[in-house]
């Protein structure tokens, strides 16, 4: 092993490691292939819910990179109104709509909801945490006053 240079070793790994990654997506692909053959249908389904379980995914870890490059501290309550407004709308579309099968009307629906859920727990999140801020501030000018008293009382 003394006599094989880091060059050669690195060649040798890489060989290795993309032969492994070869082997793996063959096989992956070949069992995609049978899966497609015997249960066309439930391949498609799961397809689809696989896609767009990766799309919210995708959408979630999308808000929470805009959120760090705007303010750059990660705010995990944001996922609290994603999971509200997800299950208020499944609620409102099984509920008032009538939807309780994939369509095409139904995932309109949906979208219509998630915006509307959404931006209604933001604007609930939102006032409430303004009037927590100015009730603090109250509070806080409020501590001030006092110690001013107690101060000049003390002095004089």
């Amino acid at each position: 092993m003394a006599g094989v240079t880091y060059k050669t070793r690195q060649l040798r790994r890489r060989y290795v490691e993309r032969s492994f990654a070869t082997i793996a997506v063959a096989g992956g692909s070949f069992w995609l292939l049978i899966n497609l053959i015997k249960s066309p249908s439930q391949f498609t389904e799961v397809t689809f819910t696989g896609l767009s379980n990766g799309i919210l995914y995708a959408l979630i870890a999308l808000g929470y990179t805009l959120v760090y490059g705007i303010i750059e501290l990660i705010n995990f309550a944001h996922g609290d109104l994603f999971m509200l407004g997800g299950l208020f709308s499944a609620h409102f579309i099984t509920l008032w709509f009538n939807q309780n099968h994939p369509s095409g009307a139904g995932y309109g629906i949906l979208i219509l909801c998630l915006v509307a859920v959404m931006a209604f727990c933001g604007i609930i999140t939102k006032s409430t945490t303004v009037l927590m801020e100015r009730s603090t501030e109250m509070f806080s000018s409020g501590i001030l006053i006092l110690k001013h008293v107690s101060t000049h009382r003390t002095i004089s």
